[in-house]
């Protein structure tokens, strides 16, 4: 396990990720995902987004992978 830390905001942080989810890079593969997706496109006026924030982190792990 590898720690995350982050020195951007959270809105900063989804824009830094949101091209990928826009030009379909992104798959959502179970149809139980009412959550995240709700978590995703009510931001910020949702009251709990633990899941978008672990999407957002894995993302932009990949993304830098892909740039590096």
């Amino acid at each position: 396990m590898e720690s995350i830390r982050s020195h951007k905001d959270k809105y900063t942080r989804l824009l830094g990720v949101a091209g990928m989810i826009e030009v379909g890079d992104v798959y959502f593969l179970q149809k139980n995902q009412d959550t995240l997706i709700d978590q995703l496109t009510q931001y910020p006026d949702v009251e709990h987004d633990d899941e978008m924030d672990a999407l957002v982190f894995a993302l932009a792990k990949a993304q830098a992978r892909s740039e590096g």
